[in-house]
């Protein structure tokens, strides 16, 4: 008799323990599907804000979306700047408590806007060298250019199927947003000198000062913003979504040799008023430096080695033994083919899409899971 009950007391406790572990199993089951339906919904979202961005005025607080019809799942969508690109943010409330949350930086889709190089019409002609490398479709003054030889290159590289059309007198424009944005960001600015090294690992920060210096072992993504100057040592990078832009009559941005930008070099020097005969060399992007993205320089430049991408230019300039020749680009290689979203900014076609999901410290919400 204590013996059957004994094994009675162990059936039902193995029972207990199975119900326990299938209830489990269930709920966790449950959890996983939630979860797995709010990542859905959010993904879906992101696409629909990024067909019309309209849907998501600033100022007005989280807008609502119900990406799947039929479906109770609601997402909420915030976005402001972060930098010169978009950040939205998204949360879905989960069954059983919690919350689903993700933040992801928006550009402007490079496949959509395309790229090309383009000198602005100042009224002078443009001589470039037959070293350059040029793929996307050229805008010139007058639309057409002088070229320049230079000793011992091969065959001019910008002949044949180049597409040379006359370019206008100003460069694409801002839109309000990115003006108001800048000058929030110029206002508070953070100090005088800044200098980034490699132990500044914080990803996707954004620095404003009078003038930044990175470090050649710097290796990270983070928008920079300088009243003054902007100098990448050598080897620096800034990962994608990168920016370096200085605003300032004189400022000035200098990449030297093996520095790399992914995102975009903007200097807006000049507001179209400026002799560019006079005055200090805005940009000087050395021959083993590289940008893949987008470049503006409203001011002078002295530009060589890689951009790809879109390249806006007002005065390039080009060194010389007896010191530099006006109106004259050398040495550049322009690719065309450039996957990378451009700043949010930059007027042409309206499509928008990720640049980046952005990690777990960039999420406003508490009690949540992250999305990555």
């Amino acid at each position: 008799m204590p013996l059957a009950i004994m094994f009675s007391a162990m059936a039902a406790l193995f029972l207990a323990a199975a119900m326990s572990h299938w209830q489990e199993t269930t709920m966790l089951y449950a959890r996983n599907d939630a979860v797995r339906q709010a990542d859905a919904a959010i993904y879906a979202s992101c696409l629909i804000c990024c067909r019309d961005m309209s849907i998501l005025p600033e100022g007005t607080g989280p807008v609502s979306i119900r990406p799947f019809p039929g479906k109770n799942i609601e997402v909420l969508v915030s976005r402001r700047m972060h930098g010169l690109y978009d950040m939205l943010t998204f949360k879905v409330r989960l069954p059983g408590g919690g919350e689903r949350c993700s933040a992801r930086l928006i550009g402007k889709s490079a496949d959509m806007t395309g790229s090309s190089v383009m000198i602005k019409d100042t009224g002078m002609d443009i001589s470039i060298g037959d070293e350059c490398l040029i793929e996307s479709t050229l805008y010139v003054p007058k639309g057409r250019y002088r070229p320049v030889s230079h000793a011992g290159s091969g065959r001019h590289r910008l002949s044949g199927k180049l597409d040379i059309r006359k370019s206008p007198a100003a460069f694409p424009c801002t839109d309000v947003r990115a003006d108001e944005a800048l000058k929030m960001i110029y206002a508070d600015s953070c100090g005088d000198n800044v200098f980034l090294s490699d132990m500044d690992s914080i990803p996707d920060m954004t620095v404003s000062a009078r003038s930044v210096t990175v470090g050649s072992k710097f290796r990270n993504s983070v928008q920079i913003f300088a009243r003054d100057s902007i100098v990448l040592e050598d080897g620096a990078f800034l990962e994608y979504p990168s920016g370096i832009h200085v605003m300032s009559p004189g400022g000035m941005i200098v990449m030297k040799g093996n520095s790399v930008v992914e995102g975009y070099a903007i200097v807006s020097s000049t507001g179209g008023n400026q002799d560019y005969g006079t005055g200090q060399i805005n940009y000087i992007q050395t021959d083993s430096a590289t940008v893949r993205g987008l470049v503006i320089v409203d001011g002078k430049a002295d530009i060589r080695g890689t951009v790809t991408g879109s390249l806006y230019l007002s005065y390039p300039i080009s060194r010389t033994g007896r010191g530099y020749s006006p109106m004259t680009l050398r040495g550049l290689t322009q690719i065309d083919k450039c996957s990378l979203p451009y700043p949010v900014f930059l007027s042409g076609a309206a499509g928008m899409e990720v640049a980046k999901v952005l990690p777990p410290e960039f999420q406003t919400s508490h009690n949540k899971e992250t999305m990555q």
